[in-house]
């Protein structure tokens, strides 16, 4: 594949900081020679996933926290990946996720679309390279961004954003994680502290544009379902109460659900306990491989949704209607049988 003629690039982090308790912490996993394994292979998956669908080859470059020892078989594995490393001191102790900023430095790119290690691309992404700075995720389930007068529909997440380098930039945004500490700070925001700072900084420029939806589906969110396992989690991070958690939710359930919207969805997002390399629920076959229509025996592409039909009692792509089973070929399960599952699935293929 010929290479991109831009100068843009993709980006990611992988930090560890030490907190005051003298522990390690880290962006995505605690600081192990496994944990480090786990996020290496999430690494070379967002890499594969990327190759897959990109329209032109892009460098991707990983900023490494200078307190990341590396096993060789890990940097070798980044390597064969082509994986360009460059180190990064912390930039806040104790706030790993802030390091991002270092991105705003790579001045020698001309953008830079950074995406956060647990994500995985299903569509090209290439053209948002094309678009002002900054372009960023939705995050319309966010409580705390309204604060800034972002409605729901502006409020942005940190696991996929454009941004154009700039030394002038980079600065700005350090001043204002120092004159706004407030918004940068994870124990005044009980938040993700770079997801808050920057939708703030960024809130009343005309340079944000806020994607829709379906350019970035978190996997496990407890905002995409209904009812009480929406409020047990909501309500004790809101600064209103119910109310907003019931605009939050109506929402979602308008704009942002897999089914309305698995034919545009570009990147999906592994959240919490919904990460593909955790326990499944007992539906261990999703490591073998993406499932596949039972009859032509083609892999499913992640770009679908898969249901249980009760007639046929069969797991059943939406797009072909035809029943699918796991690579090993045996029938997929009625509770294994959802999108989240074929998506994990699909990143093992990776």
């Amino acid at each position: 594949m010929q290479r991109c003629v831009d100068g843009s690039a993709y980006v990611s982090l992988l930090t560890v900081h030490e907190n005051k308790a003298g522990e390690w912490k880290t962006f995505l996993a605690k600081h192990t020679k496994s944990g480090l394994i786990t996020q290496v292979n999430l690494l070379r998956a967002l890499v594969q996933s990327l190759r897959r669908v990109e329209l032109c080859r892009r460098d991707f470059v990983l900023l490494l926290g200078t307190a990341v020892q590396l096993p060789p078989a890990a940097e070798e594995t980044l390597r064969l990946e082509g994986v360009i490393s460059h180190r990064v001191p912390p930039l806040k102790p104790g706030v790993p996720t802030l390091d991002k900023l270092h991105a705003w430095r790579m001045t020698t790119y001309s953008a830079m679309l950074f995406i956060d290690a647990d994500a995985m691309a299903l569509q090209p992404l290439d053209h948002l390279f094309a678009r002002p700075e900054m372009v960023i995720a939705a995050h319309p389930y966010d409580l705390m961004q309204g604060a800034c007068g972002l409605p729901l529909g502006r409020r942005a997440v940190t696991g996929l954003f454009m941004l154009r380098p700039s030394l002038s930039r980079y600065d700005e945004l350090l001043r204002h994680t120092a004159e706004h500490p407030q918004l940068w700070d994870v124990e005044a925001t009980k938040h993700t502290p770079e997801q808050m700072g920057l939708a703030c900084f960024f809130a009343n420029r005309s340079s944000l544009l806020t994607l829709p939806c379906p350019y970035l589906y978190d996997i496990g969110n407890a905002a995409h379902v209904s009812g009480e396992r929406h409020y047990k989690g909501c309500v004790r991070w809101s600064p209103s109460g119910r109310a907003a958690c019931d605009e939050v939710s109506e929402y979602i359930q308008t704009h942002c659900l897999w089914q309305q919207n698995f034919r545009e969805v570009r990147a999906v997002h592994f959240k919490g306990s919904l990460k593909p390399f955790k326990d499944n629920g007992g539906c261990k076959h999703v490591q073998r491989g993406a499932m596949r229509l039972r009859s032509s025996n083609r892999n499913v592409s992640g770009i679908d949704d898969v249901a249980w039909d009760p007639r046929g009692r069969a797991c059943t792509s939406h797009v072909s209607g035809e029943a699918v089973v796991w690579a090993s070929g045996l029938p997929v399960q009625q509770r294994c049988c959802s999108p989240e599952n074929m998506l994990k699935a699909y990143w093992h293929s990776l």
